[in-house]
Order: C-alpha cells, then sequence, then structure tokens
C-alpha cells in the first residue's frame, strides 16, 4: 500500500514549489506578452500622426552648367529641393519623423527650387557657403550617406563645385595677368586646350541660337540661353578644362564672373579700342585661366539690344527680374568666354 503524505512531507513542499513556480512563470510571460503587445499597439498608433512628405512646386529652379546640376542634384536635391524622393522609411514613424524634420530644416537652409528668386549677391554668397561647408566635410550628412552612397562626393565632384563656387585657389588680388602670347609661351598646351574649349562653345551657342530664332523666334532664343547654354558650356568642358561665359551686366545670375575674372573684365571694359585678343591668368595649384571677349553681334540685338520688343522684354523679365543685359549696341563689348585649364590634364 502506498504510504499517506503527512503535512509537512517534503514531497508536498516540493509540489507547492513547482506550482508556485508554474504560475510566477506564467504571471511573467503574461507580463512580457502584455508589454509587447503594447508595444506594437503605439507603434501602429504613431503609424497614424500625419507626417508632411509633400512637395511643392518649383518655382525657378537651379539653371547652371551640367556638371554642376548633376553634383547637386545627385548630393543635395533629395533634402535641398522640392524634388525630394521619399525613401520607404520616410514613411515608418518615428524614423519619418527625423527625414521629415531634415528636409524642412534643409528647405528652410536653402533651397534649389526657389534659387532663381535669389539676387546675384545672395546666390553669390550662397555658392561660397556651400564650397565652405563641403570643404569641411559638413554635407552631405554622414548619417545620409549609407542608404544613399550615389550621393558621396568624388575629388572632380569637390573640384566642380569649388569653380562653381568662384573660390579659385590664388585670389584675383595676387593673380598675375598677361597677354595671350607670353602665357602661351608658358602653357602652351593649356592655352590650346583652354582655346578650343571656348571656340567650340562659341560655335555649338551660336548654331543653336540660330536654329532656335529661325524655328520658334527669340522666346526660343531665350531657352535657349536659359537652358541649353549651360549644357553647350558643360558638353565643350572636356578633360582638365572648364568652360563658360560671364558679363559685365549680366542676364542670368548663374554667369556672374569668377572673382579672378573680374579684373581682366575690367581690362576690356577700360581699353580703348576694346582689345580683341585673349588674356591668360595664372591661377596657382598647377591652373591657368583663359578669357576672350564676346562682341554683340546683329544676330543677338532682338533680344540684348536697345530697342528689344516691350513684350518680349516682359516676358525676359519674368524669367530673369535682375536682368542688366539689354542696350547693347553691334560690336560692342558683351562679355567674355572663360575656361579653366588644368595643366597636368591637358598637357
Amino acid at each position: 500500500m502506498g504510504r499517506s503524505r503527512s503535512q509537512g512531507d517534503p514531497e508536498d513542499d516540493e509540489d507547492t514549489g513547482t506550482t508556485r513556480d508554474r504560475w510566477e512563470g506564467c504571471a511573467l510571460s503574461g507580463k512580457a506578452r502584455s508589454l509587447w503587445i503594447g508595444v506594437l499597439v503605439l507603434f501602429g498608433v504613431i503609424q497614424l500622426i500625419p507626417v508632411d512628405r509633400s512637395n511643392p512646386p518649383v518655382e525657378a529652379d537651379l539653371t547652371t552648367p551640367t556638371a554642376v546640376g548633376k553634383v547637386v542634384q545627385e548630393s543635395c536635391y533629395d533634402c535641398h529641393s522640392n524634388e525630394t524622393s521619399w525613401p520607404w522609411y520616410s514613411r515608418v514613424a518615428p524614423v519619418s519623423w527625423l527625414v521629415a524634420w531634415d528636409v524642412e530644416e534643409a528647405r528652410d537652409e536653402l533651397n534649389f527650387s526657389s534659387w532663381g528668386r535669389l539676387s546675384r549677391e545672395e546666390q553669390a554668397e550662397m555658392r561660397e557657403e556651400i564650397w565652405e561647408v563641403v570643404e569641411e566635410g559638413e554635407m552631405p550628412l554622414w548619417y545620409y550617406l549609407p542608404a544613399h552612397p550615389e550621393a558621396r562626393l568624388t575629388e572632380d565632384d569637390r573640384r566642380v563645385l569649388q569653380e562653381w563656387a568662384g573660390k579659385d585657389r590664388v585670389a584675383s588680388e595676387s593673380a598675375s595677368t598677361s597677354s595671350d602670347p607670353v602665357a602661351a609661351a608658358a602653357s602652351p598646351a593649356a592655352a590650346a586646350a583652354a582655346a578650343g574649349a571656348v571656340a567650340d562653345l562659341r560655335e555649338s551657342l551660336g548654331k543653336a541660337l540660330r536654329q532656335a530664332l529661325a524655328e520658334g523666334g527669340p522666346e526660343a532664343a531665350i531657352e535657349v540661353c536659359r537652358v541649353e547654354a549651360p549644357r553647350l558650356a558643360a558638353a565643350a568642358s572636356v578633360e582638365g578644362v572648364v568652360v563658360g561665359r560671364t558679363s559685365h551686366r549680366l542676364r542670368n545670375p548663374e554667369n556672374a564672373p569668377r572673382d579672378w575674372v573680374i579684373p581682366l573684365l575690367e581690362e576690356y571694359r577700360q581699353s580703348e579700342p576694346t582689345p580683341t585678343g585673349s588674356r591668360t591668368v595664372d591661377l596657382g595649384a598647377a591652373r591657368l585661366g583663359y578669357v576672350e571677349p564676346i562682341f554683340m553681334q546683329p544676330l543677338c540685338t532682338t533680344c540684348h539690344g536697345e530697342n528689344v520688343d516691350p513684350s518680349l522684354l516682359e516676358r525676359i523679365r519674368e524669367r530673369y527680374p535682375a536682368d542688366e543685359a539689354i542696350g547693347f549696341r553691334p560690336g560692342e563689348l558683351r562679355g567674355l568666354f572663360w575656361a579653366v585649364v588644368d595643366r597636368e590634364r591637358a598637357s
């Protein structure tokens, strides 16, 4: 016969302890389950909090040489424009809150979609600030790069932004200028590369303008200068050479003269008669600056002359509120073609 268990039997204590442990384990499991359920419910609730992921209309987008535009769009536009590509995680709170906040703050600081509304001075100042944060490694943000490796700046990208910002290695005050034969003798390959790039830009731009005037009239020509000219400048910028246009009376603020170009532009303006040859400047760091004069052609008087049609002038002012590029006479100095040549890469 089995023996009966008396009060205080050790086996009873063991069974009681086991049962208590089981109940306590169940209680703990229940608390953990409740905690996880609470976390999931909270996670679901915060997804209902609205987050602004809108892309407002583009008002006055950045117009710049293609090389600059490519770098800026790949590295800056997601936060600093109204053309943000919202990734999947921007739809999952709480990460979505951080993304939306970053974009809002970035747009307030600098929005390329309204760049054209800035004055010429404001744009020049902003270009310098852009180069400063890039040079110091503050942009793009370190935590943005792992998910967007295409935004990482290469040395070529940094060089393009440096040129765009006008932060040349030698300031215009200390730059030494010389006539074309002397500088060319010091660096014939660089001078030849610059002259060739300028010739390509002059020819392609003239052809595009003549075609636009013939097919679409003055308004089409305005669009060529606004949209096609930066692309043509980028196309003419071969390896080791960056080329562009500028003037003392600008239409497009993006064509503002670089620091080193300003004294050369003044030299052309003050000389009587206006020199027809090229000029060069030693920019240091194995770089050569090169300029050629642009003279007003009869072809351009429709949009830049002394008697621009009022309705056309109104449309020009809509695109360029600060336009100064009217009142030119045929044969008058219109501006300069410029080029920066890396002597080592161009040789």
